[in-house]
């Protein structure tokens, strides 16, 4: 791994706990909640990912899949197949939490902006990864294509440091607010 790669990695190590650690905050309010979870979820998929390289554990099952059912030839239809797919699970995933959570998502725009970063970044790698040209003439235009990613998480980051800034300032309020005995 680079020295990006292992900055990114310890980026989202930061983002998972602090994410995890607002979501369970925030359990009552529902909609908030839900977002807050997807958004973890999200993060702990892409940073599990990011140390132990999924796409290309999948990549080679699949060519060891299909070169012993004499599929080979179709390998490049079934790949671009399986990146559709999960383009598509996961778009209409985006758009039921979307629908789900659209009462909040003024106040959350700056952890909705990293998160749509990573997803270009997910659907970015996964048309590379597929041989998708469209997608790969993209990639190279992004010439350095972690810091896609990174702003991402910075993005991600800010919220919760935001959230977390808020909380205590509303903690101190509450305090002064006190009456003494």
């Amino acid at each position: 791994m680079t020295f990006w790669s292992w900055v990114i990695t310890f980026l989202y190590g930061i983002a998972i706990v602090l994410s995890l650690i607002y979501t369970k905050k925030i359990k009552g309010e529902q909609p908030r909640h839900l977002l807050w979870a997807s958004i973890s979820t999200f993060l702990l998929a892409m940073g599990i990912n990011k140390q132990l390289d999924f796409q290309t554990l999948f990549i080679m099952s699949g060519k060891y899949l299909t070169g012993i059912s004499g599929l080979a030839s179709y390998n490049r239809l079934i790949q671009k197949t399986v990146a559709l797919i999960v383009f598509l699970l996961l778009l209409t995933y985006i758009v039921i939490i979307l629908i789900k959570t659209r009462k909040i998502l003024n106040r959350e725009k700056t952890a909705l902006t990293g998160t749509i970063i990573l997803l270009i970044f997910t659907f970015i790698r996964i048309g590379s990864i597929s041989r998708i040209r469209v997608i790969m003439i993209l990639q190279y235009f992004i010439y350095f294509i972690h810091g896609l990613e990174f702003l991402g998480l910075v993005f991600i980051l800010n919220a919760l440091t935001g959230h977390f800034r808020t909380a205590k300032k509303e903690q101190l309020s509450d305090r002064k607010a006190a009456p003494e005995i």
